[in-house]
């Protein structure tokens, strides 16, 4: 009889132990995988909708929470103001609405991390909600804010003659900048609701209204009454009529510029003047025997210049006098010019003569000694084209 030396292995209790550790943790472990890849998707912790907490969140109770707490009251009215005046808007009627579904569904996770589930591994954040545009609405809400808002731009006019004053008050032109309203209502949709100024985009007349409204005080300032004009020993006085015929407004940058016409202001006061001004000799035109033509140049008078006569009465114009009070000023005396001093015939390059005519008339005594009086005065005379 053969006894077998061989005998049979039986595991210690201590790797028993080790065994069923290990086994019990891979069940574990193939339990919680299994759980997270059957387990629906959600919204990463921590995400917030317009302040709305939907994080932890499954689909519809997420797409629920944002319809009810974002969606509904971004329905509610909206106020535009412009000016004075508000305008009320309904979201949905404009084509505007918050999309819950479309919100949340971007945002839903699912993770193998078996672990995510339990601890909130991979937070969220401030999510802005989708807000959807109805084109064909959101056209017709543009509409009905250009129809209540648009206006064209007006041009002022202002004329003065004498002491009449015509002035038609400029406007601005209006129109919704639809751009910046649109942008407007989708960012603020779904905020609590306050008044928003409407974008408007203004054009502004050639001339300011601003600007033509002051240009319209100095006009009625202008001819509020006289100026007070002193030359060296003469005291004359220019009417406030005349102020008004020689003023008139030229459109410059945004702004009306006065101008005084110095000869027009020059005619009340001209008699006055006399006593102090000596006038040029201007410049003639002679034939000498030979043919040929020479320049006699002018000289200079001394006087009273209508350009300095118009500025130094334009400084004074905006002081009214309508309740009383004095405008004076004081003008210097100086060269008048004839505007031919100093010529010669080959600056003039006069080469030929291009015409001459006859004026024939019904003989009458007034009319001889005026076109006499005339032709003697202005014989040979330089005048210049203009």
């Amino acid at each position: 009889m053969v006894e077998s030396s061989i005998t049979s292995w039986r595991p210690s209790r201590l790797q028993i132990i080790i065994a069923a550790c290990a086994g019990g943790a891979v069940l574990v472990v193939l339990l919680m995988v299994i759980l997270a890849a059957t387990a629906p998707a959600t919204v990463p912790r921590g995400t917030t909708v317009g302040g709305v907490d939907i994080g932890g969140l499954g689909r519809d109770a997420a797409v629920a929470k944002v319809r009810d707490e974002v969606a509904k009251p971004s329905a509610a009215p909206m106020e535009f103001a412009f000016g004075d005046e508000v305008f009320v808007v309904k979201p949905r009627k404009a084509g505007v609405w918050v999309n819950a579904v479309d919100t949340v569904e971007p945002l839903l996770r699912t993770s193998w991390n078996p672990f995510s589930r339990f601890i909130g591994i991979g937070g969220g954040g401030e999510v802005d909600p989708v807000v959807v545009v109805e084109e064909e609405k959101f056209a017709l809400q543009m509409g009905a804010f250009e129809r209540l808002v648009a206006s064209d731009v007006a041009e002022p006019s202002l004329d003065v003659e004498g002491t009449v004053i015509s002035y038609t008050p400029g406007s601005q032109g209006r129109t919704v900048d639809e751009v910046a309203t649109r942008e407007l209502i989708i960012e603020t949709v779904s905020q609590p609701r306050s008044r928003r100024e409407l974008p408007v985009v203004i054009t502004e007349p050639l001339v300011t209204v601003e600007n033509a409204e002051a240009a319209y005080a100095f006009a009625q300032s202008a001819v509020s009454g006289p100026v007070r004009v002193q030359v060296e020993d003469v005291k004359a006085r220019i009417p406030a009529e005349a102020i008004g015929d020689a003023l008139s407004f030229r459109a410059v940058g945004g702004d009306y510029v006065p101008v005084l016409d110095g000869a027009i202001l020059r005619e009340p006061i001209a008699g006055d003047l006399r006593a102090i001004e000596q006038d040029g000799e201007p410049a003639s035109i002679e034939e000498q025997e030979d043919g040929s033509i020479v320049v006699v140049a002018g000289t200079s008078g001394t006087g009273v210049e209508n350009e300095v006569l118009a500025s130094t009465v334009l400084s004074v114009l905006g002081t009214d006098v309508s309740e009383g009070g004095k405008r004076t000023v004081v003008v210097p005396v100086g060269q008048r010019e004839t505007g031919f001093e100093g010529l010669d015939i080959d600056s003039l390059k006069l080469q030929d003569k291009l015409s001459s005519f006859t004026q024939k008339f019904d003989y009458a005594a007034y009319r001889v000694t005026n076109i006499g009086q005339r032709s003697e005065e202005h014989t040979s005379e330089l005048q210049s084209p203009d």
